[in-house]
Protein backbone atom coordinates (compact mmCIF):
# COMPACT_ATOMS: atom_id res chain seq x y z
CA UNK A 1 0.00 0.00 0.00
CA UNK A 2 1.31 3.39 -1.21
CA UNK A 3 0.02 6.44 0.77
CA UNK A 4 -2.15 9.31 -0.42
CA UNK A 5 -1.47 12.67 0.09
CA UNK A 6 -4.23 15.77 0.68
CA UNK A 7 -2.39 19.20 -0.68
CA UNK A 8 -5.71 21.08 0.37
CA UNK A 9 -5.26 19.41 4.15
CA UNK A 10 -1.82 20.24 4.09
CA UNK A 11 -0.65 16.25 4.68
CA UNK A 12 2.87 15.35 5.07
CA UNK A 13 5.33 12.65 6.63
CA UNK A 14 8.30 13.69 8.40
CA UNK A 15 11.44 12.26 10.49
CA UNK A 16 14.83 12.76 11.04
CA UNK A 17 17.72 13.74 8.37
CA UNK A 18 18.46 10.70 6.29
CA UNK A 19 21.63 12.60 4.67
CA UNK A 20 23.40 15.32 6.12
CA UNK A 21 25.85 16.04 3.34
CA UNK A 22 27.02 15.13 -0.38
CA UNK A 23 27.25 12.90 -2.18
CA UNK A 24 23.46 11.73 -2.23
CA UNK A 25 20.70 10.18 -4.25
CA UNK A 26 16.72 9.92 -3.75
CA UNK A 27 14.39 8.14 -5.45
CA UNK A 28 10.49 7.17 -5.11
CA UNK A 29 7.53 6.44 -7.18
CA UNK A 30 4.85 8.88 -7.52
CA UNK A 31 1.48 9.22 -8.67
CA UNK A 32 0.10 12.70 -9.34
CA UNK A 33 -3.43 13.86 -9.62
CA UNK A 34 -2.32 17.69 -9.47
CA UNK A 35 -2.22 19.25 -13.05
CA UNK A 36 -1.58 22.54 -12.05
CA UNK A 37 0.65 23.10 -9.16
CA UNK A 38 4.29 21.52 -8.83
CA UNK A 39 5.06 19.24 -5.76
CA UNK A 40 7.80 17.95 -3.73
CA UNK A 41 7.97 13.94 -3.05
CA UNK A 42 11.19 13.54 -1.16
CA UNK A 43 12.58 16.61 0.88
CA UNK A 44 15.41 17.02 2.67
CA UNK A 45 16.65 20.41 4.70
CA UNK A 46 16.47 22.69 7.69
CA UNK A 47 13.17 23.55 9.30
CA UNK A 48 14.24 26.71 10.97
CA UNK A 49 14.84 28.73 7.92
CA UNK A 50 13.28 29.15 4.81
CA UNK A 51 15.40 27.69 1.23
CA UNK A 52 17.70 25.49 2.77
CA UNK A 53 17.41 22.04 1.24
CA UNK A 54 17.81 19.39 -1.44
CA UNK A 55 14.81 18.07 -3.22
CA UNK A 56 13.22 15.98 -5.39
CA UNK A 57 9.95 17.34 -7.14
CA UNK A 58 7.26 16.93 -9.30
CA UNK A 59 7.21 20.36 -11.39
CA UNK A 60 3.83 21.49 -13.32
CA UNK A 61 5.48 24.50 -14.91
CA UNK A 62 6.03 25.08 -18.35
CA UNK A 63 5.88 21.42 -18.23
CA UNK A 64 5.70 18.14 -16.30
CA UNK A 65 9.35 17.47 -15.26
CA UNK A 66 11.14 16.76 -12.31
CA UNK A 67 13.57 18.68 -11.06
CA UNK A 68 16.57 17.29 -8.47
CA UNK A 69 16.81 20.89 -6.64
CA UNK A 70 19.60 22.35 -4.12
CA UNK A 71 18.79 25.46 -2.15
CA UNK A 72 21.44 26.51 -0.02
CA UNK A 73 22.60 30.04 -0.92
CA UNK A 74 21.16 29.99 -4.53
CA UNK A 75 18.32 27.60 -5.92
CA UNK A 76 19.89 24.87 -8.83
CA UNK A 77 18.04 22.61 -10.38
CA UNK A 78 18.65 19.99 -12.76
CA UNK A 79 15.39 19.16 -14.92
CA UNK A 80 14.28 16.21 -16.91
CA UNK A 81 14.54 16.10 -20.55
CA UNK A 82 11.09 14.31 -19.98
CA UNK A 83 7.79 14.79 -18.82
CA UNK A 84 5.35 12.87 -16.58
CA UNK A 85 1.80 11.82 -17.19
CA UNK A 86 -1.70 12.84 -14.09
CA UNK A 87 -2.74 9.89 -12.86
CA UNK A 88 0.15 7.67 -13.72
CA UNK A 89 2.64 6.11 -11.76
CA UNK A 90 6.06 7.45 -12.17
CA UNK A 91 9.50 7.15 -11.21
CA UNK A 92 11.36 9.94 -10.35
CA UNK A 93 15.36 10.19 -9.09
CA UNK A 94 17.91 12.56 -8.39
CA UNK A 95 22.05 12.29 -7.70
CA UNK A 96 23.30 15.15 -5.48
CA UNK A 97 27.02 14.84 -5.80
CA UNK A 98 28.71 18.08 -4.87
CA UNK A 99 27.78 21.75 -4.42
CA UNK A 100 27.86 22.50 -7.70
CA UNK A 101 26.74 18.76 -9.40
CA UNK A 102 23.44 17.57 -9.52
CA UNK A 103 21.04 15.34 -12.18
CA UNK A 104 17.28 14.31 -12.69
CA UNK A 105 15.97 11.26 -13.72
CA UNK A 106 12.03 10.48 -15.10
CA UNK A 107 11.41 7.05 -15.26
CA UNK A 108 14.75 5.65 -15.84
CA UNK A 109 16.13 8.20 -18.39
CA UNK A 110 15.38 11.58 -19.74
CA UNK A 111 18.60 13.13 -17.40
CA UNK A 112 18.87 16.23 -16.94
CA UNK A 113 21.96 17.68 -15.03
CA UNK A 114 23.09 21.16 -13.43
CA UNK A 115 26.44 22.34 -12.68
CA UNK A 116 25.63 25.52 -10.89
CA UNK A 117 27.06 26.54 -7.49
CA UNK A 118 24.05 26.10 -4.99
CA UNK A 119 26.28 26.49 -1.88
CA UNK A 120 27.37 24.06 1.17
CA UNK A 121 24.80 22.33 2.67
CA UNK A 122 24.27 23.23 6.34
CA UNK A 123 21.83 22.42 9.41
CA UNK A 124 19.85 19.52 7.57
CA UNK A 125 17.82 18.14 9.98
CA UNK A 126 14.62 16.96 9.06
CA UNK A 127 13.01 14.43 5.88
CA UNK A 128 10.48 14.97 4.43
CA UNK A 129 7.72 13.27 2.17
CA UNK A 130 5.24 15.44 0.46
CA UNK A 131 5.87 18.21 1.22
CA UNK A 132 8.64 21.47 1.80
CA UNK A 133 9.15 21.24 5.44
CA UNK A 134 11.24 24.61 6.01
CA UNK A 135 10.42 27.02 7.97
CA UNK A 136 7.48 28.06 5.83
CA UNK A 137 5.67 24.72 4.34
CA UNK A 138 4.17 24.53 1.23
CA UNK A 139 4.85 22.67 -2.53
CA UNK A 140 2.54 19.46 -0.45
CA UNK A 141 1.56 16.71 -2.91
CA UNK A 142 -1.75 15.83 -4.27
CA UNK A 143 -1.46 11.95 -5.23
CA UNK A 144 0.19 9.22 -4.31
CA UNK A 145 3.81 8.31 -3.43
CA UNK A 146 5.90 5.16 -2.72
CA UNK A 147 9.13 3.30 -2.72
CA UNK A 148 10.68 6.02 -1.03
CA UNK A 149 15.04 5.83 -0.93
CA UNK A 150 17.74 8.49 -0.20
CA UNK A 151 21.38 7.06 -0.24
CA UNK A 152 24.52 8.00 0.63
CA UNK A 153 26.58 7.67 -2.11
CA UNK A 154 30.40 8.19 -0.64
CA UNK A 155 31.06 4.27 -1.72
CA UNK A 156 29.11 4.07 -4.85
CA UNK A 157 32.96 4.95 -6.74
CA UNK A 158 36.08 6.54 -6.10
CA UNK A 159 34.76 9.47 -7.55
CA UNK A 160 31.61 11.57 -8.30
CA UNK A 161 32.16 10.64 -12.21
CA UNK A 162 32.13 6.64 -11.03
CA UNK A 163 29.34 6.98 -8.18
CA UNK A 164 27.26 8.73 -11.10
CA UNK A 165 27.58 6.29 -13.70
CA UNK A 166 27.00 3.10 -10.61
CA UNK A 167 24.07 4.57 -9.79
CA UNK A 168 22.38 5.34 -13.07
CA UNK A 169 22.22 1.67 -13.22
CA UNK A 170 20.09 1.16 -10.19
CA UNK A 171 18.20 4.05 -11.10
CA UNK A 172 17.07 2.20 -14.32
CA UNK A 173 16.71 -0.90 -12.65
CA UNK A 174 14.16 0.83 -10.06
CA UNK A 175 12.56 2.12 -12.73
CA UNK A 176 11.68 -1.47 -14.03
CA UNK A 177 10.07 -2.35 -10.57
CA UNK A 178 12.96 -3.33 -8.42
CA UNK A 179 12.81 -1.84 -5.12
CA UNK A 180 15.77 0.21 -3.26
CA UNK A 181 15.99 -2.95 -0.74
CA UNK A 182 17.65 -4.21 -3.70
CA UNK A 183 20.31 -1.36 -3.67
CA UNK A 184 21.41 -1.29 -0.10
CA UNK A 185 24.52 0.26 -0.04
CA UNK A 186 24.89 3.40 1.69
CA UNK A 187 20.90 3.25 1.77
CA UNK A 188 20.02 5.47 4.66
CA UNK A 189 16.31 5.60 4.53
CA UNK A 190 13.44 3.09 3.00
CA UNK A 191 10.14 4.02 3.27
CA UNK A 192 8.05 1.52 1.31
CA UNK A 193 4.92 3.05 2.86
CA UNK A 194 3.40 0.01 3.00
CA UNK A 195 0.89 0.17 5.91
CA UNK A 196 3.75 1.94 8.24
CA UNK A 197 5.43 4.88 7.39
CA UNK A 198 8.62 3.33 9.06
CA UNK A 199 11.97 3.82 8.10
CA UNK A 200 12.97 0.13 7.14
CA UNK A 201 16.84 0.83 7.61
CA UNK A 202 16.56 1.87 11.24
CA UNK A 203 13.28 0.94 12.33
CA UNK A 204 12.36 5.25 13.10
CA UNK A 205 8.84 5.74 12.98
CA UNK A 206 7.55 9.03 10.76
CA UNK A 207 5.42 11.71 12.11
CA UNK A 208 2.43 11.32 10.09
CA UNK A 209 0.22 14.14 9.32
CA UNK A 210 -3.01 12.97 7.42
CA UNK A 211 -2.14 10.97 4.37
CA UNK A 212 -4.34 7.66 4.10
CA UNK A 213 -2.98 3.87 2.75
CA UNK A 214 -3.56 3.74 -0.84
CA UNK A 215 -2.98 0.89 -3.79
CA UNK A 216 1.18 0.68 -4.05
CA UNK A 217 2.72 0.54 -7.41
CA UNK A 218 4.08 -2.67 -8.41
CA UNK A 219 7.56 -3.56 -7.40
CA UNK A 220 9.92 -6.39 -6.92
CA UNK A 221 10.77 -6.27 -3.05
CA UNK A 222 13.04 -8.26 -0.85
CA UNK A 223 12.01 -9.43 2.60
CA UNK A 224 14.43 -7.16 4.94
CA UNK A 225 17.08 -4.53 2.98
CA UNK A 226 19.21 -4.71 6.56
CA UNK A 227 19.47 -8.46 6.48
CA UNK A 228 21.86 -8.36 3.47
CA UNK A 229 24.32 -5.50 4.99
CA UNK A 230 27.52 -6.27 6.03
Amino acid sequence: MARLFDSDLSEYLLTEPAITNYPFAMACWFNSSDDVNSQILVWVGDKDVTNVMSYLAAINSPSHTIYAQDYHTTACNATTSTTWNINTWNHAAGIWLSATERHAYLNGGGKGSNVDDAGAISGFDRTGIGAALDSTPGAYMSGMIAEVGIWDLTNWGANNDERETNFERAIASMAKGFSPSFFPLGLKGYWPLVRSAANLMTGAAMTESGTVVSPHCRVFNLVSPKSIIT
